[in-house]
């Protein structure tokens, strides 16, 4: 697990510098805002600047909605800004949806307006080797006070506020599972299968290349939201590995986290370099912070839906002692080695406890 020295793609300032509570209270901003300008804003139902800001409309949002075109105008029913600076308030998040040349020049118009947190939806940064492009943004954000998701994100949603700017168009029910993915179609592959089976989402983040909020930054607010009950997150790799590790560890005593961890191959590593321009590094590394921090490790999507259902449906366990109830003895032998493989203690049940299960089971058991 890489430190956040060692990330090329690192500001000199890292997310460590910041004080959680400003970046906190900044992501509160983002996924409860008042107001949002939508820079990038386009008539053409082809382009992403349309149909983001689309489903911002159709999710239901009853905020203020700024779109921002120097060709001014109407769309969707809501009057064109030449500019943010033309903007007659100062909304609380931005949406951003520019050519990459035009990043920097719009978090620079972001901070000059004072607003604090935004999303950064367009792609062709560090993830295609454009280090200093993206680089760029982030000085200025970070400078200005500004905390941005991204870049080459799908975006985030909040269904409590009816907040849908993200690039497919679902609207998942409220829930108390939330997802923070550093893959966009992962976020939307697991919000689908949550509603197949009748759950919702508090929140949800494609984080993309998380060029200067991480991964922990989420589940450090996602640990103190109150819609919140259970997180998780797809990983390609951590930038700043000591901070994941304290956030991690602190947040996982409030609330379970389910991780799926990808790029444990040297292949996947690759794939995840060109994907989000994530740092793989050890796998081996990655499964001991996973069992020192308490988060739960998962090899697939189902098996994180799985656990995300059963932390949700079922109290937390009061610790490590595990009674076993089963069929017949190779399932019990199993279940016992599934256990002791998790660190769990598996117990003889006491003569009460047997006495108890015979008033009920069946006389076999």
């Amino acid at each position: 697990m890489p430190d956040s020295s060692e990330s090329k793609y690192t500001s000199k300032e890292t997310s460590l510098d910041r004080k959680s509570s400003e970046t906190l209270t900044k992501l509160k901003l983002l996924f409860e805002p008042r107001s949002v300008a939508f820079i990038g804003a386009s008539n053409d139902p082809e382009k992403w600047g349309f149909r983001i800001l689309a489903n911002l409309v159709d999710g239901g949002y009853q905020g203020k909605i700024y779109p921002v075109n120097p060709r001014k105008g109407e769309i969707l029913g809501w009057q064109v800004y030449a500019s943010v600076a033309d903007i007659p308030e100062t909304p609380d998040m931005a949406v951003i949806v520019v050519p990459p040349q035009h990043v920097a020049g719009a978090v620079r118009e972001c901070v000059a307006k004072k607003i604090q947190a935004g999303v950064v939806i367009t792609a062709g940064f560090a993830e295609t080797g454009n280090e200093k492009l993206e680089q760029e943004f982030v000085d200025v954000a970070r400078k200005g006070g500004m905390v941005l998701v991204g870049p080459n994100s799908q975006g985030i949603m909040n269904t409590e506020a009816r907040l849908y700017p993200q690039m497919p168009p679902l609207f998942p029910k409220p829930g108390n599972i939330a997802i923070v993915s550093q893959s966009g179609n992962i976020v939307g592959t697991t919000s689908r299968h949550l509603t197949i089976r009748g759950f919702g989402c508090s929140k949800c983040i494609s984080s993309g290349n998380e060029a200067d909020l991480y991964t922990e930054d989420y589940i450090e607010y996602l640990a103190n939201d109150p819609q919140t009950k259970v997180i998780l997150s797809y990983l390609e790799g951590v930038k700043d590995g000591r901070r994941f590790i304290e956030i991690a560890r602190e947040a996982s005593k409030k609330k379970p986290i389910v991780v799926l961890k990808s790029g444990d191959t040297d292949a996947g590593a690759k794939a995840a370099k060109s994907h989000t321009s994530a740092l793989a590094g050890s796998d081996a590394v990655y499964q001991a912070v996973f069992q020192q921090t308490g988060i739960v490790r998962v090899r697939t999507i189902y098996e994180m839906l799985d656990a995300a259902l059963a932390f949700l449906c079922y109290p937390l366990p009061r610790g490590r002692r595990v009674g076993i109830v089963a069929a017949g003895g190779g399932w019990a032998v199993l279940a016992t080695d599934a256990c002791a493989k998790l660190g769990l203690d598996v117990v003889t049940l006491p003569p009460e406890t047997i006495k108890e299960l015979d008033s009920f089971m069946p006389a076999w058991w």
